[in-house]
């Protein structure tokens, strides 16, 4: 299959490239009438195209942002910023005196779900989501003995793909068959937030894929379905995430603190920058920056672990932003590299440090 991750569409777009180039150079010495002068415009043209593709190709198959090239047409979809938008900003219930009980659905065949050994190496289910009715894919990594009845509780952390992104790689990506050994005690669970008409969105946007709905209750409430020793309230669940992931995490993790205890973003912004929010006005585009939802988390007591680099300047501002807000409920720790830039070389180099954080009380 030629998809825009394959070595054998690289290899036919460079070909061109070449090709185009090498006609463009014959088509000007000969470019004496006007026809011949259109040929060439057209040959340079074309070259230019096939040479920008390529590399844009090779990009693609080291960072892995899409895999078909339906992804392509996903991220020129307009649909996604038509009309007014209307997000909904969920508020967390009132705290109690204990830590609710994340529920597992008990009995309800809705949330069983049928997982397959996906190439990467972990768990893959394509879950229709019994609350948002989102049908989409969940791959979720296991420590290696992993028993539902051994006795052990587990920790899970989520974590979420950038934009444009590719959950499928993220467990190789983030190297996650070494790093489970390393933790033997902690489940990753990668939604795909690659959902039509909704992707680049992390809310819920009325008329549109309630995606916020999917991650935070479908993907939550099925993974406690179907892995059942793993924790049953918020203390043991982290929501984490890179890029804008690294925006959506914090986004949903502060607005549902009765879910998730800790927070972990990569080289995340404060600002919406895709999907409807993007096409938002200022005063709702406000409402879901990450500063003023984290100063307004007043109530349940929450851990966040944010990263960038100095080479970065979205991570560097954004940073910058959350310590500026002071938070007395939220508490903030920051780790700004001094190399590298916005990729995936980088979050999986800081990630052990970011687990490590997470397994403190």
């Amino acid at each position: 299959m030629l998809g825009p991750d394959r070595l054998h569409t690289l290899v036919i777009f460079a070909v061109a490239a070449i090709a185009a180039l090498a006609w463009a150079v014959w088509s000007v010495g000969r470019a004496t009438t006007r026809r011949r002068v259109a040929y060439s415009v057209l040959a340079i043209v074309t070259a230019i195209v096939c040479g920008v593709s390529t590399m844009g190709l090779q990009i693609n198959r080291h960072l892995g942002y899409v895999e078909t090239w339906g992804d392509v047409l996903d991220l020129l979809d307009p649909s996604i910023d038509s009309g007014p938008v209307h997000p909904v900003l969920h508020r967390p219930p009132k705290r109690e005196a204990r830590d609710p009980v994340l529920p597992g659905h008990e009995g309800d065949p809705a949330w069983k779900a049928s997982f397959s050994r996906d190439s990467n190496g972990a768990l893959k289910t394509d879950f229709r989501g019994p609350i948002s009715k989102v049908h989409e894919s969940v791959w979720v990594w296991v420590p290696p003995g992993y028993s539902p009845n051994n006795g052990k509780v587990y920790k899970v952390v989520l974590i979420l793909h950038g934009y444009p992104g590719n959950p499928k790689r993220v467990p190789l990506q983030l190297d996650l068959a070494a790093i489970s050994k390393a933790h033997p005690d902690t489940i990753f669970a990668i939604p795909s937030l690659k959902i039509r008409r909704a992707y680049g969105d992390c809310v819920d946007i009325k008329g549109a894929p309630r995606i916020g709905t999917w991650v935070t209750q479908d993907v939550v409430g099925m993974v406690r379905h179907n892995f059942p020793n793993t924790a049953s309230t918020r203390e043991g669940w982290t929501i984490a995430g890179a890029s804008f992931g690294g925006y959506c995490a914090p986004v949903l993790g502060l607005t549902n603190p009765h879910l998730f205890s800790r927070i972990i973003a990569f080289s995340g912004y404060d600002a919406p920058e895709t999907g409807h929010l993007l096409a938002a006005n200022r005063v709702v585009r406000r409402k879901f920056t990450v500063s003023r939802l984290m100063a307004e988390q007043r109530e349940w007591p929450q851990k966040y672990y944010a990263t960038g680099t100095a080479n970065d300047r979205k991570s560097l501002h954004f940073i910058k932003s959350l310590r500026s807000v002071g938070s007395k409920n939220v508490m903030l720790t920051t780790f700004l590299g001094s190399e590298g830039g916005h990729n995936w070389s980088v979050w999986r180099g800081q990630l052990p440090a970011a687990l490590k954080w997470n397994e403190k009380p």
